[in-house]
């Protein structure tokens, strides 16, 4: 990990680089598209208001998401295959 004289920097590189990051979104992933394939005709309102709140609890992670590893990378992130 490089260090620069932005803290704010390298503890978003520290949060960015770490296994548990990784984990987490990978995590969230799955959940979500579990969630996206829990929906059929005829399913009960109270299960799709839930899954609706879902999807925007993952919007906002995976914004989060980018802004942390953005904020990282700068415009390398978008050169990398796996974004």
């Amino acid at each position: 990990m490089h260090k620069t004289d932005n803290k704010c920097k390298d503890a978003l590189q520290k949060v960015a680089s770490s296994p548990r990051f990784t984990d987490f979104i990978t995590l969230c992933i799955i959940l979500n598209t579990l969630i996206m394939a829990l929906t059929w005709f005829g399913e009960p309102e109270m299960l799709s208001d839930v899954m609706d709140i879902a999807q925007y609890v993952f919007t906002l992670i995976y914004i989060c998401e980018a802004v942390i590893l953005i904020s990282v990378y700068g415009c390398f992130y978008f050169k990398d295959g796996w974004r």
